[in-house]
């Protein structure tokens, strides 16, 4: 009645046990891949959806526009620690629909992988169209999927727009799933900086359930009936 789904303990227990321990992260050229775990090497990734552009030749800031997306791709390729190359939100595309042509532009430039920000779900089947013109199609695709999609909450824990959607299109498509956490500090977000770890590490739990539980009941592959009779109430 209100949109609020309370996730049980159980829930989150379980899906520990079930979500994989690691991804791989694909660019155009598998030597660019990156192996995401907590073993894993740590990268550093370029700024992403800044809307500013600073030249360092001129000192002069500007609103980033479409051809600075090939300076930050190239550079970000070059850079030997920085794992996942740049996407700017350009001033001088369509609003409505420069999340495509960014991904374009990216994908002519840089080999390695890259995020796929959005304005809309109903944007994204366009960018993973460019994506599969350059990995041999859909099958290929879903089999090595090229960036990674983006799921964002508002802290504390709500999720607004199309983001469900937008999470069932990357499922469908084996799209990895990034979740950045916007919890601050006396804002949204307790005072204390331990209450903060706190709530950030429930937003993190919630969303990850939510989107391992329901791309899993989508595919049918849960482990018990139990959880998917769980799943079930609490939406």
């Amino acid at each position: 009645a209100n949109n609020r789904i309370f996730i049980s303990k159980k829930l989150v227990e379980n899906t520990l046990k079930v979500g994989p321990k690691s991804f791989t992260a694909r660019g155009r050229d598998p030597k660019f891949d990156l192996e995401v775990s907590r073993t894993a090497e740590p990268f550093m990734r370029m700024d992403c959806g800044c809307i500013t552009f600073h030249d360092m030749v001129t000192g002069k800031s500007r609103p980033a526009e479409l051809k600075d997306i090939k300076t930050a791709s190239i550079l970000g390729e070059a850079f030997e620690h920085m794992g996942t190359t740049s996407f700017l939100t350009v001033s001088d595309v369509p609003p409505h629909v420069h999340d495509v042509v960014v991904v374009a532009e990216i994908l002519k430039n840089s080999r390695k992988p890259f995020w796929m920000l959005t304005t809309d779900a109903n944007n994204i089947k366009f960018q993973l169209k460019l994506c599969e013109a350059v990995t041999g199609g859909s099958e290929e695709y879903r089999k090595k999927p090229l960036g990674s999609g983006i799921l964002s909450p508002i802290s504390p824990l709500k999720l607004p727009h199309n983001e469900v959607e937008r999470m069932m299109i990357y499922g469908e498509n084996n799209v990895p799933i990034r979740m950045p956490l916007s919890p601050m500090c006396g804002a949204n977000a307790p005072y204390t900086l331990a209450g903060t770890v706190v709530q950030t590490n429930a937003e993190f739990l919630g969303v990850y359930a939510m989107v391992e539980n329901v791309l899993a009941t989508h595919e049918q592959e849960l482990l018990s009936d139990d959880l998917i009779k769980e799943l079930d109430e609490i939406c």
